[in-house]
């Protein structure tokens, strides 16, 4: 199952979108500090990889995106980044404060947290 573990210090919502840039639907899309979510092979429905993106809590986020203009969505607001993850893999969400930006990283030895479904 692949894992995505929200490391910073802030609420992020998350949202996860197919190759063909449509989204794949979850309960809730926003995950607290030193939390993950995983992604199953049966929920992914049978795809090797999909696309990760990170947004700030009160984005207006729609259910596709451009895979052209990545990380920009259709009539939405822009995301902070995005990653292509495996569906066995594992990613961390960080902020790098020194730099001014957040970023996606795999990690397969990075603690979970508390780790929900998506």
């Amino acid at each position: 199952m692949a894992i995505i573990k929200n490391k910073t210090n802030h609420t992020i919502r998350f949202v996860a979108y197919r190759a063909d840039g449509t989204e794949m639907a979850q309960k809730a899309t926003k995950i607290p500090p030193d939390n993950s979510r995983y992604v199953s092979k049966d929920y992914a429905g049978g795809i090797d990889w999909f696309i990760i993106t990170a947004f700030l809590p009160e984005s207006s986020i729609q259910d596709h995106v451009d895979v052209d203009i990545l990380p920009a969505v259709r009539d939405g607001d822009d995301a902070l980044t995005f990653a292509k993850i495996g569906i066995d893999e594992k990613f961390v969400f960080v902020e790098d404060a020194d730099k001014k930006e957040f970023r996606f990283y795999h990690d397969e030895e990075e603690h979970e947290g508390e780790i929900h479904g998506w």
